[in-house]
């Protein structure tokens, strides 16, 4: 278990310099991923809330954690996502689709896509956190962030759950291929009880319902379009935890606004 948390947190963040790992102990540290994503937003949330003390701005508030969470790992799903919009705004597939989407450059279309990722992150955010400061319990932005990272990083995991990964082609090695090779959905469906079942009894059962709503209508697209090209890869996975991110910001906002 030890190793399996420290390849996870090696690959998934900053925290922990990685080294050389066996392909079976990477392709068990994918099931500690949501454990790794309340990590990363429990440090973000503590930084958020030191300047909104230091600034007393919602706002500014929320960029440090949007900021602090790119930092932690190292802008990895971030790159996932733009890499998505500049091979699905391409307009092309299969093999040109692919040749898109490895491009080490960033597009138009990637460029749009983290921007309105930071614009509706933020907003979102900001909101959460004013109406928590109001509320006089500024501290319940914590274990709403535990809760949002938890599920987020939940995200990484859905796509092998339902569709496979692509063969690399030119690619001497493909990660997410080696990773997600003895991939068992019984752990997502662990997972996804666990995250359920806890936001349940701390908050109420309609947050997670809102997160599995919204989560799986983001995922839709991204599941046609790598059933398109005949698999995933890791920016998929990048892509998907992303939405999943925001999803479960927009439905924590709506659930405390209900």
């Amino acid at each position: 278990m030890k190793q399996h948390l420290h390849v996870a947190f090696s690959f998934l963040t900053v925290l922990i310099q990685g080294r050389e790992y066996s392909d079976a102990a990477m392709q068990k540290s994918i099931y500690y991923y949501p454990f790794v994503g309340a990590v990363i937003f429990f440090l973000s949330g503590i930084i958020s809330l030191f300047f909104l003390t230091c600034f007393n701005n919602y706002l500014l508030a929320a960029l440090a954690f949007l900021a602090c969470e790119c930092i932690l790992i190292r802008g990895l799903h971030h790159d996932g996502l733009a890499d998505i919009a500049d091979a699905v705004g391409s307009g092309k597939t299969g093999k040109e689709f692919r040749t898109v989407l490895k491009d080490s450059r960033i597009g138009s279309f990637g460029v749009i896509a983290l921007l309105l990722y930071f614009l509706f992150g933020s907003v979102i955010l900001s909101q959460l956190i004013e109406f928590n400061d109001k509320a006089n319990d500024i501290y319940l932005f914590i274990p709403q962030m535990i809760f949002a990272g938890c599920w987020s990083r939940l995200g990484l995991l859905t796509l092998p759950l339902i569709s496979t990964c692509y063969d690399p082609q030119e690619q001497k090695i493909s990660l997410a291929k080696i990773l997600f090779a003895n991939f068992q959905p019984k752990y997502f469906v662990i997972w996804y009880l666990a995250i359920f079942l806890v936001s349940a009894l701390y908050f109420n059962a309609e947050l997670p319902i809102l997160c599995t709503t919204f989560s799986v209508l983001s995922t839709i697209p991204l599941y046609k379009s790598a059933k398109k090209e005949n698999g995933y890869n890791g920016d998929f996975l990048g892509a998907n935890c992303l939405l999943w991110e925001l999803c479960s910001f927009l439905s924590l906002l709506l659930y405390y606004q209900h």
